[in-house]
């Protein structure tokens, strides 16, 4: 009588290598959708804090400015910069409260790049990155981006562009002419 060894043959190997690859080449596209989202939830939350921030400073401080201003690809030490600049002399309490805020955010995440669109005084739209590079992921307040949205630095600065020459003076208004 032959005694057998224990242990797995050479094909029961094969076909749970197999397996294992199959199940993961459907599991890793569906991770890195995963992972996209969570960047472009991210970058938009980052957006809508700059954006409402700078409504309220503006609205603490009542700093003029006229026409349109536009930020694109600013780093956040020259968004810091920026607005120490432009409304550092404000000494309104609510706005020192706002700023601090503002500092204290842009403080976590020292590594985004910052872009702004105002008419007059007020944001009129925003957009943050974890990049300045084209291939960034953006996040946009108002009109919040969504994962399956390929929005570059490029598209923004041509939509704040086109912004300008149509005279817009909401985001909402210019949206609904792109047909967006």
């Amino acid at each position: 009588m032959e005694k057998r060894k224990k242990g797995f043959t050479l094909i029961e190997l094969v076909v749970v290598i197999a397996i294992i690859g199959a199940l993961a080449a459907i599991l890793v596209p569906v991770m890195m959708g995963y992972v996209r989202k969570s960047r472009v939830a991210a970058a938009n939350d980052n957006a809508k804090q700059n954006y409402n921030t700078a409504l309220e400073v503006v609205t603490a401080c009542s700093a003029e400015f006229n026409g349109y201003v536009v930020d694109s690809r600013k780093s956040v030490t020259a968004r810091k910069n920026d607005l120490q600049s432009k409304l550092g002399g404000c000494s309104d309490p609510v706005f020192q409260s706002y700023y601090q805020e503002m500092i204290d955010h842009l403080q976590m995440d020292d590594k985004g790049y910052y872009g702004g669109l105002y008419v007059g005084n007020v944001p009129v739209a925003v957009v943050w990155s974890n990049s300045s590079g084209d291939n960034a992921i953006l996040g946009r307040y108002p009109d919040t981006l969504h994962t399956d949205d390929t929005y570059t630095w490029t598209d923004w600065e041509n939509d704040c562009a086109q912004f300008q020459a149509g005279g817009y003076t909401s985001w909402q208004e210019y949206m609904a002419a792109q047909g967006g």
